[in-house]
């Protein structure tokens, strides 16, 4: 009897390892909150590139432009080089942004020059998102 009782354990049965959880992989794929900073150099970049056909948005996430380094150019280097290329750029920047922004990207609160480099314009739409919030 001693035998038969060591062989039948404990009763309980094992779970199998097919039995343990599992990713899910609908979380794994979730995509983190986008950043203030990369919306403003999406939209910024798209604006260039619909007012320069020097410009182009190769893809969006994550963000590739031609040239590269875009955000380190004037408007005048990537062909918006004079008032009139400017004032398309301003209007692609009001489409692109939702209706509260237009009164801070008025000529008045964001002078913009040919001469002017366009990073320093992302980080302006970056502290807009901040201040007044973007779906």
């Amino acid at each position: 009897m001693g035998q038969r009782s060591a062989n039948r354990g404990s009763g309980r049965k094992k779970k199998s390892a097919s039995h343990k959880a599992k990713s899910r992989p609908d979380i794994a794929k979730e995509k983190t909150m986008e950043t203030p900073l990369q919306r403003a150099a999406k939209v910024v970049a798209s604006a260039c590139a619909a007012s320069s056909n020097f410009v182009k948005v190769v893809s969006l996430d994550p963000l590739k432009t031609v040239p590269e380094t875009l955000f380190l150019n004037t408007f005048k280097s990537v062909l918006i080089q004079d008032q009139d290329h400017m004032d398309i750029f301003r209007q692609h920047l009001l489409l692109l942004l939702p209706d509260k922004f237009a009164p801070d990207l008025q000529p008045n609160n964001l002078p913009l020059s040919p001469d002017l480099l366009i990073g320093p314009v992302v980080n302006y739409v970056e502290a807009l998102i901040w201040k007044l919030g973007i779906p």
